[in-house]
């Protein structure tokens, strides 16, 4: 047990959960694990796999649970603590990532059901590309009806761009990546995809379903 507690991070997908247990102090990982095919025979729900979870670990050490967010729009744009208007909130912007804020809210709902005492914080991945300049947010299309219905760039993978961005300016030879960050981009490779580039420290474009390197998801 930690002198400090235990921080859990959540990543609820539409299929799978996965989660590390991390010491705060010191960054070390206590546990990590993922519990997949949520929804068949053996796992039937998010409340089913987070059990799983909660019985794997020491639930009394937490003493706060962060939360993957793929989609916080225009209204979310740094961790943000959760409460019942925030979660109706990301539920409502479902129809901007419909394979994943449902998911997460799912698995926010059990979370907070199942460690009711604990706070609990989402974190956005459109967060990191909320400065997007005009030119690189807002499409050719009428004013007014990107302004109903939400339509712009927001970038994706943001948490993993953000992670591996810090990391680069501490390795050998990188030297570009603290000086020049004029010249520096990042990239997120797996199932989804996306790139970067980021002038002056922040970012001149963020990967979307309209645009940019191809993924494994199918876009409808």
């Amino acid at each position: 047990m930690s002198a400090g507690g235990s921080v859990l991070v959540l990543n609820c997908g539409s299929s799978s959960v996965k989660y590390q247990l991390i010491e705060p102090e010191s960054g070390r990982v206590i546990a990590h694990g993922l519990v997949e095919r949520i929804g068949e025979e053996e796992i039937g729900n998010h409340e089913e796999a987070l059990r799983l979870v909660f019985d794997s670990i020491d639930t009394g050490d937490v003493v706060v649970v962060g939360h993957r967010v793929v989609h916080g729009g225009q209204k979310f744009h740094e961790p943000t603590v959760l409460d019942d208007a925030v979660v109706a909130q990301i539920a409502e912007l479902s129809s901007l990532a419909p394979l994943h804020n449902p998911a997460g809210v799912q698995g926010i709902e059990v979370a907070r059901r199942l460690l009711p005492d604990v706070p609990q914080v989402a974190v956005f991945d459109t967060a990191f590309f909320f400065g997007l300049p005009p030119a690189a947010a807002i499409y050719a299309l009428d004013r007014a009806v990107a302004e109903r219905y939400g339509i712009r760039r927001y970038g994706f993978h943001g948490t993993s761009h953000q992670y591996v961005s810090q990391q680069a300016r501490g390795l050998p030879g990188a030297w570009v990546c603290r000086h020049q960050p004029d010249r520096a981009a990042s990239g997120q490779r797996g199932v989804g995809v996306g790139d970067s580039a980021r002038p002056r420290g922040g970012n001149l474009d963020g990967p979307d379903p309209a645009g940019g390197v191809g993924d494994g998801h199918p876009h409808r």
